[in-house]
């Protein structure tokens, strides 16, 4: 019977497969089913996927069968010159992206070879490291606009936006329980949640919401390196704003390197504060409201990634990071 079976196909064409496949019953179609999902994807093998850009250009690019929705992303990226995480992928017919960890493509689009690419504005946390790991949440805030830290008039006060806008991004909050990672035989303790998963580059925008703050807090962007349960100030690893309990600084590499007139109950609930990093430059200018705080800084050419750092329960922070 396989014999048979392998002669008759030898010769075939998908027409006459197509007619054949017709003429089966219902039970005979599903019994093929099974026995095709019994053999698994091949072992082998290249698949050609035809991918649509938002803006209107077209990829063909030759993945290995075996490649994942992650492999994908990565190749676009390269092409497009940009980060793996700013990619999102639909396959045709589908409504939403595709999560990265979702496996094999071919799996994920059902065999289409036809994809939709998305390049997005808005960075991808992934998944926070770090004591206040378990406290962080997806969030939608308001902010000051994007444009209003790209244009010199925004920054006068005079032409400020009339208008907030929706941000997309991470609420960090440290729950009245202490986390048990934290030692608290270092006072002042501080905790931090560090987004490690993707490395920042380009043009940056990253825009603070204060929601609560009781004591000191460090607002900024660190090396992996950075000790997550330790002081950001004295940290050689971080770099931002910082305030430290009763002034409002901008820190870089263990030092304070802009103090200022900030007190004791500056940088309250409600405050807004961003960074605007230009990672091909290496360079870094911090904001309080849309004044420039402080001169522009230096950073090193290394990958940086966004951290918070809280010093007490109940404080909360909302990050958002946009490229710009």
């Amino acid at each position: 019977m396989l014999e048979n079976l392998s002669s008759e196909l030898k010769g075939a064409t998908p027409a006459t497969v197509a007619a054949a496949l017709a003429l089966l019953s219902p039970d005979e179609l599903q019994l093929l089913r099974d026995a095709l999902d019994l053999l698994g994807p091949p072992k082998s093998g290249t698949v050609t996927y035809h991918i649509s850009m938002v803006d209107g250009s077209e990829i063909e690019m030759t993945l290995s069968n075996e490649a994942t929705v992650s492999d994908a992303c990565l190749a676009i990226a390269d092409q497009k010159g940009v980060r793996a995480s700013q990619v999102n992928l639909l396959a045709a017919g589908q409504s939403q992206p595709m999560s990265k960890s979702d496996g094999q493509l071919c799996s994920a689009t059902d065999g289409s070879t036809e994809l939709f690419a998305i390049l997005s504005a808005t960075y991808d946390f992934g998944q926070p490291k770090g004591p206040l790991a378990p406290f962080c949440s997806s969030v939608t805030f308001e902010h000051f606009p994007t444009f209003a830290y790209l244009t010199e008039d925004s920054m006068d006060g005079l032409h400020a936006p009339d208008s907030l806008e929706p941000c997309d991004g991470q609420q960090v909050t440290w729950h009245s329980s202490i986390p048990a990672e934290v030692s608290t035989e270092v006072y002042p303790v501080a905790a931090s949640a560090i987004f490690s998963d993707y490395p920042l580059s380009g043009q940056i925008l990253i825009r603070f919401l204060v929601h609560e703050r009781s004591f000191a807090f460090g607002l900024g962007v660190a090396l992996t390196d950075m000790h997550l349960q330790t002081d950001p100030e004295h940290s050689k690893h971080f770099f931002g704003l910082y305030h430290g309990g009763h002034s409002t600084n901008v820190c870089m590499q263990a030092k304070r390197t802009y103090r200022g007139a900030g007190h004791s109950l500056a940088w309250n609930s409600g405050t807004r504060l961003a960074i605007l990093l230009d990672l091909e430059e290496h360079n870094m200018q911090c904001y309080d409201g849309l004044q420039p705080f402080g001169p522009m800084q230096k950073l090193p050419p290394e990958d940086l990634y966004p951290v918070i750092s809280l010093f007490r329960p109940g404080d909360s922070i909302a990050v958002s990071v946009s490229y710009v």
